[in-house]
Formats: C-alpha cells, sequence, structure tokens
C-alpha cells in the first residue's frame, strides 16, 4: 500500500477582536466564590450539628414564618446575607458576594432535601 504525501494547509491565525485577556475581575470574582464556599459550608456544619437548630428552621418552614427563619439563618452568623427560599420538600440557600470590581458578581445556591 502507498501513501501520498499531502501538504498541510497553512495556519492562519485570526486577530482577536477584544484584544489581550485581562485576569483581574476574574481572579477577585474566584476569591469572592472561595469566601462564599467557606460560609455556606459554615451554614450546613451549623444545621447538621444542631437537630435543634434543624427542628426550629423547618418548623418555622412548614408555619410559613418566613422572619423566624430568616431569624434562625442569621443566628449561625455568617457575614452574608442568605437569601432562604423553601417548600415542603426543599430549602434554598442563597447567598450572593460582592467583587471590588462588581456588586453581585457571584452567587451560591444550595438546594437542600428535607422531605419527600
Amino acid at each position: 500500500m502507498r501513501y501520498q504525501h499531502v501538504p498541510k494547509a497553512p495556519v492562519v491565525r485570526q486577530r482577536n477582536p477584544y484584544g489581550p485577556v485581562d485576569i483581574t475581575y476574574f481572579e477577585q470574582s474566584l476569591s469572592a466564590s472561595q469566601q462564599l464556599l467557606n460560609e455556606a459550608s459554615q451554614l450546613i456544619q451549623s444545621l447538621e450539628a444542631s437537630p435543634e437548630l434543624m427542628d426550629d428552621l423547618m418548623t418555622a418552614a412548614q408555619a410559613d414564618d418566613k422572619e423566624e427563619v430568616n431569624e434562625i439563618i442569621e443566628s449561625i452568623g455568617i457575614p452574608t446575607d442568605v437569601e432562604t427560599t423553601y417548600n415542603p420538600s426543599s430549602v434554598t440557600f442563597k447567598l450572593v458576594a460582592d467583587a471590588p470590581h462588581s456588586l453581585h458578581c457571584c452567587t451560591l445556591t444550595i438546594r437542600v432535601q428535607w422531605g419527600n
């Protein structure tokens, strides 16, 4: 069997219409995201360590007492505001961070099942 040599087509580089990349914002957003992960971990660990806190949260949610739900979450003591929503089968925690370059640069949402 015989092979023929086929010359490669020349590589044509297209110009980047956006200019060089700047990772500054990305780096700041990643740092803010890491802080959100740490705070979310603290939130989850605090709830997991306290059956009483879990019961209080579920009871307040079942009564649709949003103020009590927020007070319970705030009592955990993480510095980021946590938006908490719930339904009969789950609770959702939404944490939003700011970075020097942008308000609300990063959002971390955690949905935790608590029923069927």
